[in-house]
């Protein structure tokens, strides 16, 4: 191979941001629809359901400690408690779920990559050095992840 095509190779590597590229990636997170909207109502849960927290504890300061009504702060301190973990339970599953796509959508493209290189024919091997494909492919691959 000549200096020139590893030149080529090396400015390829240090090319900006492509939108194409960026939609083709974003295919492969279509795979796992159910799966990135249950993110997005994950999310919603771990930090929408703190926002109330100010409110109720405005709520039991009010209506129960100014009021002296027991039962209005063990009512309130309940739903804290709940909500905390309703946010908890959210987080979680949102740090589960992006592990579970993340895996998944690196699984799906080494064997599309996989798949491309076994379809190759025999003069792409005899041009291209085989210790330079593996090595581009994993670098690649781990560079996504």
């Amino acid at each position: 191979m000549s200096i020139e095509t590893y030149e080529e190779l090396e400015e390829a590597e240090q090319r900006p941001f492509n939108k194409q590229y960026f939609f083709r990636m974003l295919g492969y997170l279509g795979r796992y629809r159910r799966e990135t909207i249950l993110i997005g109502v994950a999310i919603v849960a771990s930090a929408g359901v703190p926002l109330f927290e100010p409110y109720l504890l405005g709520r039991v300061v009010d209506d129960g400690i100014v009021a002296k009504d027991i039962t209005v702060v063990r009512q309130l301190a309940l739903l804290l408690l709940v909500l905390h973990l309703v946010a908890w339970v959210g987080n979680r599953t949102r740090t589960w779920l992006s592990a579970v796509i993340g895996q998944g959508v690196l699984y799906d493209l080494r064997d599309d990559l996989f798949t491309h290189i076994q379809r190759l024919g025999l003069r792409f091997y005899d041009k291209h050095p085989v210790g330079r494909i593996m090595s581009r492919i994993t670098s690649d691959v781990e560079s996504i992840a």
